[in-house]
Parts: structure tokens; sequence; C-alpha cells
């Protein structure tokens, strides 16, 4: 750690454009190691960590991960076009899965969709939801207290293409929605929703449970059922949203890269 300690803040931001040992078409991922010292093991494979078996644990993703997460840096993936979308999924979904068959799929499920939102759709629950979904799967096999939410209200900026992107939650979570940064509106709806996921976060820190009196009966996650609180327009609980979404993806392995 003092070798660490020593170099020069600069010198680790320039380490991380190194190119990926494991994928070379990115740099190099920034993430747990399976080193067999201070990692023995991997987090959530071949199941959850006992460790943590009785500690209450809330899990959340939104709903347009990927939109501002590789929208922002290649804005260009707003205009593919459908000869394009493949090939775009191939390199950004993460996993071994043949990018023809999710179009199709996408294709069938939402037939009004354009490539881009496609393209941000499969590589939201590709690559961003998944992880969560492992996650949340292996804490309900193991009896594990774990409540799970999608964030679904959008950011309006830009005329709404973000849609409700990554961390868009997170100025909800802690009453800060008038904040600079905060990817958040300060209509009525936005408000009461921020009351109720702040709320939530706060009962489970004193209670172990995130019901509150402002908060429709929020269950426990449990499978198949795979319950989820929608923070949306509507807050309300949904059985496995996008349940054919994260079944087409769950036919192939996750991999988190760095484990």
């Amino acid at each position: 750690m003092d070798a660490l300690r020593a170099i020069a803040p600069e010198k680790l931001v320039e380490a991380l454009d190194t190119e990926d040992p494991v994928n070379t078409e990115f740099s190099v991922y920034f993430g747990p190691v399976l080193d067999e010292r201070l990692l023995t093991r991997h987090p959530f494979w071949p199941d959850a960590p006992a460790q943590s078996a009785d500690i209450p644990m809330i899990l959340g993703n939104t709903h347009d991960e990927t939109r501002n997460l590789i929208g922002r840096s290649q804005p260009d993936y707003f205009d593919l076009s459908w000869q394009d979308l493949p090939a775009a999924l191939t390199h950004h979904m993460r996993c071994d899965i043949d990018a023809d068959e999710v179009v199709r799929v996408y294709r069938a499920l939402y037939p009004e969709r354009s490539p881009a939102d496609i393209f941000f759709a499969a590589a939201t629950a590709a690559r961003s939801w998944r992880g969560q979904v492992e996650e949340a799967d292996a804490r309900a096999r193991q009896g594990s207290p774990t409540w799970v939410y999608r964030f679904d209200l959008p950011w309006t900026a830009d005329g709404g293409r973000w849609g409700a992107p990554h961390a868009v939650d997170i100025g909800y979570s802690f009453l800060n929605l008038d904040r600079a940064g905060a990817m958040a509106g300060q209509a009525p709806v936005a408000q009461d929703v921020s009351r109720k996921l702040a709320g939530a976060f706060v009962s489970l820190a004193r209670h172990g449970n995130p019901n509150h009196s402002g908060l429709a009966d929020w269950p426990v996650y449990t499978l198949p059922a795979r319950e989820t609180m929608i923070f949306g327009d509507r807050v309300r609980v949904e059985e496995d949203p996008r349940g054919q979404e994260r079944a087409l993806f769950a036919k192939v392995p996750f991999i988190q890269w760095g484990t």
C-alpha cells in the first residue's frame, strides 16, 4: 500500500487508458479482482456471500442505464441505423449472444422503437441491469432480506433523450433535487418520488425494512416473482418487470470483468 500511495494521482489516471487484457476493444476495466489475498471469492458467484446474508439490502437500477453511460460519450449512437445496430450491440453488450437474435427479439417486443431505442434498451439489459438481477436472484435463493427497485422517472433535459439514465436516482434518494448536477425537475411528481425513495432508505437504515407510511407496501424480492418497486409517474409494485428481456440474456453467462 505504501508503494501505491507514493504513485502520483496523474499516473493512476493515465493507467486507466491501458488496453484491457481481456477485451482489447476497451481500456482497462476498473473493478474488483479475484486476487486470492484481499478478495478470496467472487462476490456473487457461485452464490451470494454468507457474511452479508442477514444484512437487509436495497438493490436498484434505472430504466435507461446506458443512455448516458454510452450515449454521452458517443452521441452518434442516437442516430443508429438498422444496418449498424447489430455491430453496435456486439461491441457494447459484453456477453456471448448473437446480436442479430437480440435485434429480432427486441423488434418483436417493441415494434414501435427506433434502432437507437433498441440499442440502449438491449445494452442496458445485457450489461448494466444484468448485474443487479444476478445479485438479487442470488440473495433471494439465499433467503436474504432484499428489496429491489427500478427508477423510471425520466430526466427532462435535452428533450428527454436520456430517459431515466444511470445515477438519476441518486438525487432523489438524498432529497437533493435542487442541487447542481441533479438530474431532476421540481415538478410535484418528482418531489413525491423523492420523498418516497429517500424515506425507504432512511427506513432501511433505522428499521432494516424500507417500508414506511408514505410508500405503498414494498414486498421482499423472491423467486420466481421478482417483486420490484417501480419509481415512476406512478409508484407501484410489478412482478418480473421486463421479464422477456431478462430471460433473453439469462440464456448466456454473465461476466463481470475484473473478477
